[in-house]
């Protein structure tokens, strides 16, 4: 499937967190595919069928898409970060593979993480 027309960046939305202390990225993993297992729209992708789109929910299994970047070696991790920030915010998703949100763990050093998660939205036609 085609990405729907108008569906780019506007309608995705991106929340960043600092985490500070230690972090057991195994069990925030696991956390967050649990969370997903609960909730279909994390592991929503879109379908066209008589050329309406429909959302689809995948295995309630799949997990919740979570990469690790460490950037506690780089000499200015915070600028590093901006940039991560930036790619992230402007990589699409594949509408129709999904799913449609997916999360980036990002150590800026020993006990800093920025967490950053992303969704993609459909705009709802009774919402304007």
């Amino acid at each position: 499937m085609g990405q729907l027309e108008g569906a780019g960046a506007a309608y995705n939305e991106m929340v960043v967190h600092r985490l500070r202390g230690p972090l057991d990225t195994a069990v925030l993993a696991r956390a967050l595919d649990a969370v997903a297992a609960r909730h279909d729209v994390l592991r929503a992708r879109m379908v066209t069928v008589d050329g309406e789109v429909y959302q689809v929910a995948g295995p309630a299994d799949a997990g919740y898409p979570l990469v690790t970047v460490d950037l506690s070696g780089e000499a200015d991790p915070e600028a590093r970060l901006v940039e991560v920030q930036r790619a992230e915010a402007g990589a699409p998703f594949e509408l129709g593979v999904g799913p449609l949100a997916r999360g980036r763990l990002v150590r800026l050093g020993a006990e800093v993480t920025a967490a950053l998660s992303r969704l993609a939205r459909r705009q709802n036609s009774s919402t304007g």
